[in-house]
């Protein structure tokens, strides 16, 4: 398993994080750098929102998802469309982060866009130079490399199955609770 972080690792929350921002999270990186850091979207906490429910005009229904506990009052995307959704960073040789708004939202509206192709944020995930890595050490995230999962699918129990992806010393929690202190 590779402690290198790259835009498109897989971040694992340890069970005992201690941060309930991010208590059995899966992390996806789509930024790291010497300069700005780390930035990243949780890929399993539902907000119960929907894109029509939190943003004026018209939207699809398109479940918002809690990135991270930074900037909750802006709208991110990760997508497979380039085309439809110009100026993106890429994050792997499908994946997109972001992009132009307007076209976005021109896209969704009139169907070009599938929702299956897009997973939309309200807040991200970051750390400062070297904060992650940092982390890492201190064996609150385990890292995965990319493509170990389809970041714009539907999954039940994300953070149980990529705990089957670790070392069986930590994948003995996966079925814990989501407190273990409270067991």
């Amino acid at each position: 398993m590779s402690d290198m972080i790259t835009p498109g690792c897989i971040l694992i929350a340890h069970p005992l994080i201690g941060d309930e921002n991010f208590v059995q999270s899966v992390i996806l990186i789509v930024s790291h750098d010497d300069v700005d850091g780390s930035v990243g979207f949780v890929l399993n906490q539902e907000t119960g929102l929907t894109l029509s429910d939190a943003m004026d005009g018209e939207w699809p229904e398109i479940q918002l998802r809690k990135g991270g506990p930074i900037e909750l009052d802006a709208l991110y995307y990760l997508h497979r469309s380039p085309a439809l959704i110009p100026n993106g960073q890429r994050i792997d040789s499908q994946l997109y982060w972001g992009g132009d708004y307007q076209s976005m939202h021109q896209a969704l509206v009139s169907g070009e866009l599938q929702t299956n192709n897009i997973k939309c944020f309200v807040g991200y995930s970051g750390w400062g130079v070297d904060q992650l890595q940092q982390e890492i050490n201190e064996e609150s995230w385990s890292i995965l490399p990319p493509n170990t999962v389809d970041c714009l699918d539907e999954w039940e129990n994300l953070w149980q199955q990529m705990m089957l992806h670790l070392p069986p010393a930590v994948r003995l929690w996966k079925d814990s609770p989501i407190l273990p202190e409270w067991n």
